[in-house]
């Protein structure tokens, strides 16, 4: 019961070094060995106007289709031109976007109500 965990991050850095006689790593350079990159500013901005992108696309099916779906699909747009290779987010954001603008676009016109 006394004994230390194996699992505390010394015991987990020394087991990181290289060499068995190689100096034990410190907490950065663990920490850097183990957690992966953080994304960029960027991909952060862009994830979250892609949220927003769906949020007004939904809404455009609900209420006034024009003026929340081209604010939508801008944001869209601006999301995917600041989102990196491997987000999938912005693109799902332009598709739901578009069509929400479009299929409330035709829903209000059949059924006679303001577009805008």
């Amino acid at each position: 019961m006394g004994e230390s965990s194996r699992y505390t991050r010394e015991h987990m850095a020394d087991q990181m070094s290289l060499h068995a006689d190689a100096p034990p790593l410190t907490e950065e350079e663990y920490a850097n060995r183990v957690l992966p990159d953080r994304e960029s500013p960027y991909e952060v901005g862009a994830t979250l106007l892609a949220a927003a992108a769906i949020c007004l696309g939904i809404v455009a099916l609900f209420f006034t289709p024009f003026k929340p779906g081209f604010l939508a699909i801008l944001l869209a747009t601006l999301s995917n031109a600041l989102a990196g290779q491997n987000t999938r987010l912005p693109r799902v954001a332009l598709i739901v976007a578009g069509l929400g603008w479009l299929i409330g676009g035709i829903v209000s016109v059949l059924a006679d109500e303001a577009v805008w």
